[in-house]
């Protein structure tokens, strides 16, 4: 039996250390950013989920809100470069909220900025990474 106390001591005494090996193994993010949303209902509402890929697969950042907007898309700006270098590339859907967000976002003024159509699978990147978002659709088990 260990005790609630020695875990807690055990975390402020090693957690550091382990932070930092884990954090120095993680490969440097790329220069390339897939931003995307995708809707998904908790508790029977919709939210939108803001995604951020960079160009190797790596999901830098997700943020779940309710809103589609400019105000959304500002906050999720916001929030990036905090926790990562700004990219030189941001490849996005033609969700205009992107571009109108981007321009009040001052760390994120000379980076430039891809449109794609959806149709052409370009942001196809940050699409795949909802894979593991979405629940699996289970078959009818006769259930109500």
């Amino acid at each position: 039996m260990v005790s609630y106390e020695s875990v807690r001591n055990w975390c402020d005494r090693f957690g550091a250390m382990f932070a930092y090996q884990v954090q120095a193994v993680r490969p440097r993010t790329g220069t390339t950013w897939h931003l995307d949303e995708l809707f998904v209902k908790l508790r029977g509402e919709p939210y939108v989920l803001w995604r951020a890929v960079d160009e190797h697969g790596v999901e830098l950042d997700v943020l779940l809100q309710k809103h589609r907007d400019k105000a959304a898309a500002k906050r999720f700006f916001r929030k990036m470069p905090r926790s990562y270098p700004v990219p030189r590339t941001i490849i996005t859907d033609q969700l205009r909220s992107y571009l109108a967000a981007k321009a009040e976002v001052p760390q994120l003024a000379g980076v430039k900025h891809v449109f794609v159509k959806a149709s052409t699978r370009g942001n196809n990147r940050a699409g795949n990474s909802h894979r593991p978002t979405r629940p699996a659709r289970a078959p009818d088990a006769g259930l109500p």
